[in-house]
């Protein structure tokens, strides 16, 4: 009897120091997968703009893997919803304030931010995939919920940041009025010219392109947190408006150039947006609230 209690007392030893690492794994590689990936800190790889296709493939690889590892350990996504949080805090802070230590007298550019929110949404998707994977009726809660409602409700203050910063903070008033009222003829054009040319600048522009659909292919998921009414229309005609706004806005104060592919781009990723949620997201939180209800 003294042998099977200490034996059991081991195991649960080794569980914990288990579900510990699990933790401490999954916060130190967010947290380098996202905050320390600016051009402007002084390293040679992780810090700087070097390697980028390499470094955003890493940004999606190793959150995958720890989110995974955490998950499997703890069983649930308390951890993984609080960690992820505190460290889009972090992502934000690093990126406004000047550290001699962290950073240089130069903004990170929008590569990096877009290397940081790669990271979080890996973290959300896969997230998504091990709940949908792991519904047993035995276990009756995952926290699931919980965790979208923190990543949202943080994200929310993310999403703001990087639309002042993508659209404010990284363009230049310009003496001329750039407008393009063609459609794919201006950033989608530019796009499909990317893959036939030799330019050193390809991934920027590849991601400057991506950014225009999955920027706001998670709009939607943002704004389902916050409405409860018409939630189908209101989650696709609100970012559809936001699109056409901003590029009203860029045409008319001269800063950066209007273009309405931007918001054939902008309209593509909502409608991804809003059929993940409809027949994804929706379904998983619905079953999360059956197994609480079994």
């Amino acid at each position: 009897m003294a042998i099977t209690k200490m034996l059991l007392n081991k195991y649960s030893s080794v569980d914990k120091f288990f579900v510990f690492f699990s933790k401490l794994l999954f916060f130190i590689t967010v947290f380098i997968t996202s905050c320390t990936f600016h051009s402007s800190l002084k390293q040679e790889f992780l810090f700087s703009n070097n390697y980028a296709v390499l470094k955003l493939f890493l940004s999606f690889l190793i959150p995958a893997v720890s989110t995974a590892f955490c998950f499997y350990a703890t069983k649930n996504f308390n951890f993984i919803g609080k960690a992820t949080s505190v460290t889009m805090i972090l992502f934000i802070f690093l990126n406004e304030f000047d550290f001699s230590f962290f950073k240089n007298t130069n903004k990170s550019n929008l590569y990096h931010l877009a290397c940081g929110i790669l990271t979080f949404f890996t973290i959300f998707f896969v997230s998504c995939a091990l709940f949908y994977r792991s519904k047993n009726k035995h276990i009756k809660y995952f926290g699931f919920n919980n965790f979208y409602n923190e990543f949202f409700k943080i994200y929310l203050f993310l999403f703001i940041y990087l639309f002042f910063t993508a659209f404010l903070l990284h363009r230049q008033v310009s003496n001329l009025r750039v407008v393009n009222l063609i459609p794919f003829n201006g950033e989608i054009k530019d796009a499909i010219n990317v893959i036939f040319e030799k330019d050193g600048n390809w991934i920027i522009k590849t991601i400057r392109t991506i950014g225009n659909i999955f920027f706001f292919t998670t709009m939607p998921l943002l704004l389902s947190r916050f409405i409860n009414k018409n939630k189908i229309f209101l989650i696709t005609i609100i970012p559809i408006l936001t699109s056409f706004l901003a590029e009203l806005i860029q045409g008319l104060t001269k800063i950066g150039d209007a273009d309405i592919d931007d918001i054939i781009l902008n309209t593509l990723g909502t409608i991804f947006g809003v059929l993940i949620y409809k027949y994804i997201i929706k379904k998983l939180l619905l079953e999360e609230q059956k197994c609480l209800e079994l």
